[in-house]
C-alpha cells in the first residue's frame, strides 16, 4: 500500500506539485529490524485528568514496543493512586506516568512531558483521542524521510459511541485534501491546523528553538503549534489518517460559555501567535485573530475597552485591529473557497 505524501520547503511554492510515493512499513520490522532497535524513535505525550478509563482506550491503541515511549502526565486528578494502578495493570514496559500535583492544566503537563522525551519524533495525544488501526505503520514510514514537521488526517467521533462520527476534524480533512492537490497550501494550513496532535514533530525541531506550551487554562497549545510551523524548514502532509479525535460535551474545547478572564487569555494567545507569524513569515495572508475577535465580542459586547486594552498589551495597534478584522484570510471558509 503506498500513500498521498506531499511536501514542500517552508515559505516556498512550487510551480508543479510534487508527490512522494512510498511503501508501508510495518512496525515490528522497522523497530526490530532496523537500527531504530538500539534507542527510542517516537515519544507520546499524553496529558491527564480525571478521565481514567478513556486513557487506557488511548494506551490500546499505541503498539507495546520498545521504539515507543509513552508518556502519560496526570494533572492533579482526584484517583491518582487509581490512575497508577490501572497504568501499572496494563504491565507495558513502554508506558511511564508522572503525577503532578500543581494543577496548572494541559500546557503545563505536555512541558513536563517533553522534559522526559527521548525519542527521535514526538507525537501528542489527548487522553480522550486514540490512534487508527495502522497509525504507526504509517508513522514509521513517515519518520524515514527528510521532514521536521509532519501533518496527517485525523477523524473525529463521539467519545461515548465511536460509531457515530463528529463534525470536529470536517475543515482540516478538507484543508488536507487542498494541500495534496495544490501543495503550496501547507504555507497555509500549518497555520490554521493548532492542535498538537495529529502530527509528527522532529524532537530537534522542538529543543533547538525552545518550543514549549504555554501553561494557561485555555488555548495553551496554540503558539506551541505557531511557533513550530515558523521555524520548521521541511514541512510536509500526508493525507492517510492516523488519529481519531473524540467529542465529548464536558470537553475543554467544546465549552462555548468560557467566562471573561478565559476569553481575555484565548484573545491574548491568539494576539502573541498572530504578531509571531507577521514578524517572522511576512508574506503569510492567514488571519488567527478574526474568529477570535468575532467570538470574544460576541460573548462580551460590553467589554470593547478591555478588548482594545489586551491588544494593545500584546502591541496590536487600532490600524492593525481593522486588517485582521476586514482584510487576509479570515477562517476556513475563505480558504476552502
Amino acid at each position: 500500500m503506498s500513500h498521498g505524501f506531499f511536501s514542500t520547503e517552508s515559505q516556498t511554492v512550487p510551480n508543479i506539485p510534487t508527490a512522494i510515493d512510498f511503501t508501508t512499513i510495518h512496525l515490528p520490522s522497522l523497530l526490530i529490524n532496523h537500527v531504530f532497535m538500539s534507542h527510542t524513535v517516537f515519544s507520546i505525550i499524553i496529558p491527564h485528568r480525571n478521565i481514567i478509563d478513556l486513557l487506557i482506550r488511548c494506551l490500546d491503541s499505541i503498539p507495546d514496543n520498545e521504539g515507543i515511549q509513552v508518556i502519560v502526565v496526570d494533572d492533579n486528578s482526584g484517583n491518582q493512586d487509581e490512575l497508577a494502578r490501572r497504568i501499572e495493570g496494563l504491565k507495558r514496559s513502554n508506558v511511564e506516568y508522572h503525577l503532578t500535583k500543581e494543577g496548572r492544566g494541559a500546557g503545563y503537563a505536555r512541558n513536563v512531558g517533553l522534559a522526559k522525551a527521548k525519542g527521535e519524533w514526538l507525537l501528542f495525544a489527548d487522553s480522550d483521542d486514540f490512534f487508527t488501526d495502522g497509525a504507526f505503520d504509517i508513522i514509521s514510514s513517515v519518520a524515514e524521510k527528510e521532514h521536521d514537521l509532519v501533518f496527517f488526517n485525523v477523524d473525529s467521533v463521539e467519545s461515548s459511541d465511536v460509531s457515530k462520527k463528529s463534525f470536529r476534524t470536517e475543515n482540516k480533512r478538507k484543508m488536507i485534501a487542498k494541500c495534496v492537490k495544490e501543495p503550496q497550501y501547507i504555507n497555509i494550513l500549518k497555520y490554521l491546523y493548532t492542535e498538537p496532535w495529529g502530527k509528527l514533530y522532529k524532537k530537534s525541531l522542538i529543543d533547538s528553538h525552545g518550543i514549549r506550551f504555554s501553561e494557561t487554562r485555555v488555548c495553551n497549545d496554540l503558539f506551541f503549534s505557531i511557533q513550530a510551523s515558523v521555524f520548521a524548514k521541511q514541512p510536509a502532509v500526508c493525507d492517510e489518517t492516523i488519529y481519531i479525535n473524540t467529542y465529548r460535551t464536558d470537553s475543554l474545547c467544546i465549552n462555548t460559555n468560557e467566562d471573561f478572564g478565559k476569553s481575555t487569555v484565548r484573545l491574548a494567545e491568539t494576539a502573541k501567535s498572530q504578531l509571531f507569524v507577521d514578524k517572522h513569515d511576512k508574506k503569510n495572508r492567514v488571519n488567527l485573530l478574526h474568529g477570535a475577535m468575532v467570538m470574544f465580542l460576541k460573548a462580551f459586547p460590553a467589554k470593547w475597552g478591555t478588548f482594545i486594552s489586551t491588544l494593545r498589551k500584546q502591541h496590536v495597534g487600532v490600524c492593525r485591529f481593522f486588517k485582521y478584522m476586514f482584510f487576509g484570510y479570515n477562517d476556513w471558509k475563505d480558504i476552502l473557497r
